[in-house]
């Protein structure tokens, strides 16, 4: 932890030398107690500072053009008119009133604003980033099909004994799925959440065949 005195050091710029790549050794010590100091001298440093440059992250490649553009455009006019602010609100309301652990509530909204690290959601941000699905391999791993599409997570919801009116390929977006799943009369909306949360975050760990057990037994001791 930082030491008890004060001083005018107060950015991590100030600790390191741009010019050499490496952290300035006397700030260190003159802020941090030497078993912190050690700790940050094993933080490497970039030894080149590459100029800042223009990053348009809503498409893969990061370069604007007129089309991407558009297409962004036409989106974010979409989901205006689809939500309305009374309907924004209802939709909250479902998904921090359900009676489900706090974590669930937190993984359906993500779902619903698309937040998910997903391999379309990093190619925005990431320059030459596989899109592709990790579990399949077959396809663009997007929210839907992640969670609704890929053949693996079928498979799971398959096994659960959820309807299959609440996972088949009919919904447009992640927002209108967990919206559908959400309502008062979706009593097994912890099943649910459990199919849906404990394989895609397991399935490079211990397999698929394991995962569909354990999702199966989850779903049917609650």
């Amino acid at each position: 932890m930082p030491k008890l005195k004060v001083t005018v050091l107060s950015r991590v710029n100030d600790l390191t030398n741009l010019v050499n790549g490496t952290w300035n050794e006397s700030s260190l010590t003159e802020v941090f107690l030497p078993c912190d100091s050690e700790v940050i001298l094993g933080i490497p440093l970039c030894s080149s500072w590459p100029l800042d440059k223009l990053i348009w992250h809503y498409v893969a490649n990061c370069v604007f053009s007129v089309c991407s553009a558009c297409h962004l455009i036409v989106e974010e006019d979409r989901l205006e008119k689809r939500c309305s602010t009374s309907d924004k609100k209802h939709f909250c309301s479902a998904i921090w009133n359900l009676e489900v652990p706090l974590r669930v509530r937190l993984l359906a909204w993500r779902l619903a604003k698309n937040l998910l690290s997903l391999g379309c959601n990093l190619a925005r941000r990431i320059q030459s980033f596989n899109i592709n699905c990790s579990i399949c391999g077959c396809k663009e791993e997007s929210d839907t099909h992640a969670i609704l599409e890929c053949l693996m997570a079928a498979r799971d919801w398959e096994l659960s004994g959820v309807p299959g009116k609440y996972w088949d390929d009919r919904f447009k977006s992640m927002s209108d799925f967990v919206e559908a799943v959400s309502g008062p009369r979706f009593v097994s909306s912890l099943s649910f959440f459990l199919v849906l949360d404990y394989p895609q975050r397991t399935y490079r760990e211990i397999g698929p065949s394991t995962v569909s057990i354990k999702v199966v037994a989850l779903v049917n001791g609650y």
